[in-house]
């Protein structure tokens, strides 16, 4: 694994997460959040041997300044009101999370994902953790290029819409699909979940099978844990493969 992205990356520990079990790999996480992104330095600078770049900008599918709707909590749930500041406006998070609330509206900076690896001369991504409120679709748009040369992508997805406009499950799968994506793990509940999702060229030109590829073979106990261990098994399974190789099952 040599390039890993943390789309939305809030304090940053996912990706040290990910960027531990694979010291070789870079690491980009992207905050348009002030705070946040202060939080990701001082994180990052705990790790100095990983090969770690913050970047305090949204990916989004244009380049130029967006609104950001912040968000925030009062009390015991203080320290999860800075988790969900979108692009996108409130919808019904405040109704399935009343200790929600959104006080403030900033712009940030936004840029595609298309261009950043342009920029940087990054030719594939290994891995995408993306968890950015219902704006998830919007940096895949921004993604056209590269999309043929993601390998892999963990993100959030909601089944009923909690912000306005948000495309949910099903318009995310059917996005997903359309450009030669494989779901392989789904924790999507009536409310939210997560979904990893495997690039069918990476994996094989077949269709991904549970049954049939031995890479999934060793998820099929670990599809019914909580999202968040899931997230962990994945380096696990990454382990298994080398820089440059394919998944077990590819032609």
């Amino acid at each position: 694994m040599q390039q890993i992205f943390d789309i939305g990356a809030c304090s940053g520990t996912e990706g040290i997460r990910y960027a531990s079990m694979f010291p070789q790999a870079e690491l980009h996480a992207f905050e348009p959040v002030v705070a946040n992104h202060s939080l990701v330095l001082e994180n990052f600078s705990q790790h100095p041997e990983l090969r770690a770049q913050a970047h305090c900008v949204a990916l989004s599918d244009q380049a130029g300044t967006a609104v950001l709707n912040l968000s925030s909590a009062q009390g015991e749930m203080g320290r999860h009101g800075n988790k969900s500041s979108s692009l996108l406006e409130p919808g019904r998070a405040t109704e399935v999370f009343p200790w929600l609330e959104f006080n403030e509206r900033i712009t940030v900076p936004t840029r595609t994902l298309d261009d950043f690896c342009a920029e940087h001369a990054i030719a594939a991504i290994d891995l995408i953790h993306m968890d950015v409120q219902g704006a998830e679709l919007m940096v895949l748009r921004g993604a056209s290029s590269m999309l043929p040369h993601i390998r892999t992508v963990w993100m959030e997805v909601e089944r009923i819409p909690l912000y306005l406009d948000q495309p949910v499950k099903q318009e995310v799968e059917a996005f997903m699909t359309g450009n030669g994506f494989d779901l392989v793990i789904s924790t999507v509940g009536r409310t939210a979940g997560d979904q990893f999702w495997v690039n069918r060229a990476f994996a094989g030109q077949q269709p991904f099978s549970v049954r049939s590829s031995m890479f999934l073979r060793s998820w099929e106990w670990r599809i019914r844990m909580a999202w968040q261990n899931l997230r962990w098994r994945l380096g696990q399974a990454f382990r298994g493969t080398r820089p440059g190789r394919k998944l077990s099952g590819s032609s």
